[in-house]
Parts: C-alpha cells; sequence; structure tokens
C-alpha cells in the first residue's frame, strides 16, 4: 500500500466522522433531549457498560485472567462510589475504576 493510498484512507475517515458532525450540528435545535429517544439511549448506554463491567469481573479475559477476583472487585467498587460522587457521571466513574485496577496490578497490592 503507497502513502497515497494510506492519506486517502485517513481523508476518507475523516469525512465520514466530520459529516456525522455536521449532521448532528445541524440537527441538533430540533431534538427534544428530555424525549423518549435520548432516556432510551441513556438507559442503553448504561446496561452497555454494566455488562461490560459484569463480564470483566466474572468472565475475565485474555490478559485480565491473572488479576485475582479480589483486586478486579476493588477497582469496580472504587469506580461506582465515584460514579455516585460525581452525581451518576459515568466517565469519572470509569478512569476511577480503570486507573484503580491498573495501580492496584502495577503495584502488586493483594487485595
Amino acid at each position: 500500500m503507497s502513502t497515497f493510498d494510506l492519506w486517502i484512507i485517513v481523508l476518507s475517515c475523516s469525512a465520514g466522522t466530520f459529516m456525522w458532525r455536521f449532521f448532528g450540528v445541524l440537527f441538533s435545535q430540533r431534538i427534544n433531549v428530555d424525549g423518549w429517544v435520548f432516556e432510551w439511549v441513556s438507559c442503553v448506554s448504561y446496561a452497555m457498560v454494566a455488562g461490560l463491567i459484569f463480564r470483566l469481573l466474572i468472565l475475565p479475559d485474555n490478559v485480565l485472567e491473572s488479576v485475582s477476583l479480589p483486586i478486579r472487585s476493588t477497582a469496580i467498587i472504587c469506580g461506582f462510589i465515584a460514579y455516585f460522587i460525581f452525581r451518576k457521571m459515568i466517565l469519572p466513574g470509569v478512569i476511577v475504576g480503570s486507573a484503580t485496577l491498573g495501580l492496584l496490578v502495577h503495584f502488586g497490592v493483594s487485595v
């Protein structure tokens, strides 16, 4: 694959991404953020994160198998605490849970 081909791929992907952002800005004034569609999207996103957390806790895959259940559980509990401290915002919970897991594994803490 030549450099030109790679640039075409990058520009095509960028155009696709910015096209959807443009449509989002264009239609954002017409969307009811308190409507049932946004409520459904919010519920689905929370369900996906909850399913991922459950899967990582109970059925870890690859490298995560070497991490003990108490360490994984501690990281998830810290993530939930951060979730509630930051007024039920999912991003701080995910960041704190991930950081806790990384620190516990890095420093070899046995919980």
